[in-house]
């Protein structure tokens, strides 16, 4: 039987499947949403950690290896309540694989305040501040380091699952 600290983090494998559908939409000329999701920030607050990462169509490559890193990492991923946000020239928003609602894309964009046609990342915290900034990709490892440092993250780490 498993314990309630741990059952909430396993919905969390489901994101390899969905990042590999997210992948071969990004690798093709144009994704097109056909199952949106409506999104805001505020329903993962105290839930959730976000990583997004937003890039312009010529740095689709740092973007799909980000994605790619996360797939490969999945358990650290769930371990730490970590969840992806991808944008996409701009416009284009995955959660977790699934495609956003335009209005709910806009308004994220916008919240967010990214710079265009550039790559950027933000590690958003549960309280839903941004933790860090970065202006080019980095291994999933530092992203590791800096969420492992937080204090919140410290308390939680007792419950994580082997990732071995």
């Amino acid at each position: 039987m498993l314990n309630d600290a741990v059952r909430p983090r396993l919905r969390i494998f489901a994101v390899p499947l969905r990042l590999g559908v997210l992948l071969l939409a990004l690798s093709s000329s144009s994704a097109v949403a056909t199952d949106a999701i409506e999104f805001d920030l505020d329903q993962v607050r105290w839930v959730n950690r976000i990583l997004v990462v937003a890039a312009d169509s010529q740095q689709q490559r740092d973007l799909l290896a980000m994605a790619s890193d996360a797939k490969a990492h999945s358990c650290q991923f769930s371990n730490r309540d970590l969840r992806m946000l991808l944008i996409v020239a701009g416009s284009t928003v995955f959660f977790d694989g699934k495609a956003v609602g335009a209005t709910s894309a806009s308004r994220l964009i916008a919240q967010l305040g990214l710079p265009e046609e550039e790559f950027a990342m933000l590690l958003i915290g549960k309280d839903g501040g941004i933790k860090q900034r970065w202006r080019s990709a980095v291994p999933v490892q530092e992203i590791f380091a800096v969420i492992d440092g937080m204090p919140m993250r410290r308390s939680e780490s007792d419950a994580d699952l082997d990732c071995r």
